[in-house]
């Protein structure tokens, strides 16, 4: 190592020894962009402090705005055991997920989501988003044929532009619906609210999801 590397890396130390002892507080948490962070005087805070720019930078990016991205999951009731429950999905890697009846666990519970996942459930959804509010329920064009007693479910997306919300009733039949009746029902599973969720899912009924439904 040359005299100029060495001198390099004495004065990142020392400016690291000064951050951890004099700036940065025992237990220090701060947000950025909507990701949350904690540092403390033990504390690698390099990478740490990396991220929060990376998400920052891309959070002021024209046209980027994942890590301020958001979507609620609410699915309601039905006439009979469908799983009633509501969750929020975030790009900054965390969710939170609210059983409200018959789901595997009631009550608010948090859960990661990697950016894998966020990006499929994401990316699922996407083609169904509206522009505004779109209700696909008795009176829409595509619910000319209602079926009663099915669930609704109501998905909002939420970001730094803007907040859409589509709410598509399973009771709306008809092959212009089969695509957007299939997502929706499968949606959950594409992150770790899947297992928080009772093992059924309505779809046409309510039914085992481990059985082959014949459809």
């Amino acid at each position: 190592m040359g005299t100029r590397d060495r001198q390099s890396k004495q004065s990142q130390d020392n400016w690291a020894a000064v951050l951890r002892s004099s700036i940065l507080p025992r237990n220090w948490r701060f947000e950025a962009c909507g990701v949350a962070f904690a540092l403390d005087s033990g504390t690698n805070f390099m990478p740490i402090i990396t991220r929060a720019a990376i998400a920052i930078t891309l959070a002021m990016a024209p046209g980027v705005s994942a890590l301020g991205q958001s979507i609620t999951f609410e699915h309601g009731p039905c006439l009979g055991e469908c799983p009633v429950y509501r969750f929020e999905a975030t790009a900054a890697e965390s969710g939170i997920f609210e059983g409200r009846r018959f789901t595997t666990v009631l009550g608010k519970h948090r859960f990661s989501i990697t950016p894998g996942e966020w990006s499929a459930f994401q990316g699922a959804l996407a083609p169904y988003r509206p522009r505004g509010m779109e209700d696909i329920t008795t009176g829409h064009p595509r619910c000319r044929r209602m079926a009663t007693d099915h669930a609704s479910v109501a998905v909002t997306w939420t970001d730094q532009d803007r907040t859409d919300r589509l709410v598509f009733n399973f009771g709306c039949k008809g092959p212009e619906n089969a695509a957007i009746a299939r997502v929706l029902s499968a949606a959950p599973d594409l992150l770790a609210v899947g297992k928080l969720i009772e093992d059924r899912r309505l779809e046409d009924g309510a039914w085992d999801r481990h059985q082959p439904t014949g459809r």
